[in-house]
Parts: structure tokens; sequence; C-alpha cells
């Protein structure tokens, strides 16, 4: 006897021709009906009402342009099987080479066969794919991972790339990776949140707003307070002239990024040539021309009056910091 009985039911239906099952559940079934008995029956060819199915389907898949069910289901079966026989590790390498069976990649993970290892190597080198553009981990390899603990731990070594480009499928990565009946030898890896990096990126954007942001407030508060304090002398007008010249030159910057950008925001990435020359011309230009223009009405106003000092330094301090904020905001 071969000791095959219990795969046979689960595999071979009464006809002679494989039973048809979705690969996951072909997996789990036929892991549970093998043996180490059936299995080396196999390696010695004693085994043909197994082999004799699995390899009519496997050649009858070969000769398609994708394997049909039958075919998929028998290189489950024999990937979990897995005999150590050449023609079996042949189907295996073709089945993990073509993708049609995450399970026998898996198996491969777990062979000393120089093509195996390369085989695998080579998936995991291309696991993210080309950085440049939207990454997605390949979705195979993470399949074949979910069977092998010997991926599993490859792929762990992989989340911190993973998380740096921010994989579309991140949570998937992680959720395989992460995956063990014994948590305690995940190592701390596993204990980093999903999406944290884009998160923590954010938090740390705003903060860096709100903290520039706040430093841009307290020069215009203390521009308006030592008006106040010297209203009467020439610190006051000097003031109230450098802060209507800042107020103006920004408003007018501002004006002509607005109407160059439609109101984009000015450091978002995306601009047009069109854009970034009224960035680089346009704006410095009518800053310049608002500051100036700002700065002599102001002195000219004020030079022989203190009643309008405080009011043209609030103003003109204000207004250059809510339009320096505008343009720093990232």
């Amino acid at each position: 006897m071969s000791g095959c009985g219990a795969l046979k039911d689960k595999l071979i239906a009464p006809d002679g021709t494989i039973r048809f099952a979705a690969e996951r559940d072909a997996y789990q079934v036929f892991a549970a009906a093998t043996t180490d008995r059936c299995r080396q029956a196999v390696e010695r060819n004693a085994a043909p009402e197994i082999t004799g199915p699995v390899v009519a389907a496997l050649l009858r898949g070969a000769s398609m342009p994708y394997p049909d069910g039958a075919a998929l289901t028998a290189q489950t079966a024999l990937c979990v099987l897995r005999p150590q026989t050449d023609w079996a590790f042949s189907w295996m390498l073709r089945s993990a080479s073509q993708r049609t069976a995450p399970v026998c990649l898996a198996a491969l993970a777990d062979s000393d066969r120089p093509e195996a290892k390369r085989l695998v190597e080579g998936m995991f080198n291309q696991m993210f794919g080309n950085p440049s553009s939207n990454v997605v981990a390949d979705g195979f390899v993470l399949q074949a991972a979910a069977y092998s603990p010997a991926m599993r731990a490859r792929l762990r070594g992989l989340l911190p790339k993973a998380r740096r480009l921010n994989a579309s499928n991140l949570g998937d990565v992680e959720a395989v990776a992460c995956y063990s009946a014994d948590r305690t030898t995940l190592g701390s890896i596993c204990d980093v949140p999903a999406r944290d990096n884009g998160r923590g990126q954010n938090e740390h954007r705003l903060a860096t707003n709100l903290t520039v942001a706040g430093l841009v407030l307290a020069v215009a508060g203390g521009a308006i307070a030592g008006a106040v304090s010297s209203r009467h002398d020439d610190g006051g007008l000097a003031l109230a002239t450098i802060s209507a010249a800042a107020g103006s030159g920004l408003l007018f910057a501002t004006v002509s990024d607005l109407s160059v950008t439609g109101g984009g925001h000015p450091t978002n990435g995306t601009e047009s040539s069109l854009e970034a020359l009224g960035r680089i011309v346009y704006d410095p230009l009518f800053g310049i021309i608002g500051g100036v223009a700002g700065g002599l009405i102001a002195y000219e106003a004020l030079k022989d009056s203190s009643g309008g000092r405080v009011a043209t330094t609030a103003v003109g301090a204000a207004t250059a910091a809510l339009c320096t904020i505008r343009f720093v905001w990232n």
C-alpha cells in the first residue's frame, strides 16, 4: 500500500481525473491528507494512483495558454506533497516561474537547489517593482509567503522598505509578514502600527507649519508693540515705514502669484513652466514695486505726524505676516 488513500480521496475523482478546487481550499485539504509515507511512495514511483492523474493534468495544462482548474489543483497538490524528485522539481519550478501556483513558490523557498534559490531571490528583489511609480508589493509573493514561514521571515526584513515607499497594499504586506502563531518570534518590526509612516509625516509637517506661523506672528506682534512704545520718535516712523513696505510688497507678490497660479499653493510641486516663470520673475518684481511704493507713501504721510504710525505698523505687519504664512505653509 502506498499510504496515499486519504490524498487520493480528496484529489482524484471517481473517473480518475483531478477534482477541481480553489487553491487555498485545496492547500488546506491536501496538507491535511498528505503523509510522509505517501510522499516516499511518490518518490519511489510506487503511487501511480496519484502520479498518473497529476501528471496527466499537468501536461494538459501545459498545452493551454493558461492552466485550467484541474491543472492548477494538480500543481497545488504536487507542491504540497513536495516529492524529492527531478520531475516534480521541474514542475514546481515551472509553476512558480509562470506565477500560476503561489504554493509552489513557497515550496521552492525551502529548497536548497540553486535554481530555486535564484527564482525566490529574484522575486523578492523585484517585490516592489519600479519605486518611481505607484508602489504595489507583489501579490503573488505575498500569497506564497502565506504558506511559508521562511518567506514570511524574509518579508519582515522588507517591511521598513515597504513603509518607506508607502506601498499601496502595505496593510497586506504587514498582515502576511507578521502572521505567526507565536507572536514572540516576530520582533519589534511588527509592533509598528500600519500606516503610521504617512500619519507621522503629516503630523511633522503640521507641527513645522504651526511653528513657522507662530514665529512670523511673533515678529509681527513685536513690530506692533515697538510701534506703540516709540510712536512719537524716529523709531516709530521707521517701524511704520518698514511694516508698510513689507505688507504692501508681500501683498503685491501674493496677488501676482494668485493671478499666475489660479489660487494653487506655491509649493504643491505640480506647477507648470508658466507658473514657475511667474514665481521666479513676476512675484519678486511686483513685490519690489509694491514694497517701494508702500514704504514711500507711508514715510511721506507719517514723517510729520505720529497719529497713524501704530495703525500703519499694525496693518502692514499683519498683512506681511499673513502673506508670509501663505507662502511658507506646506
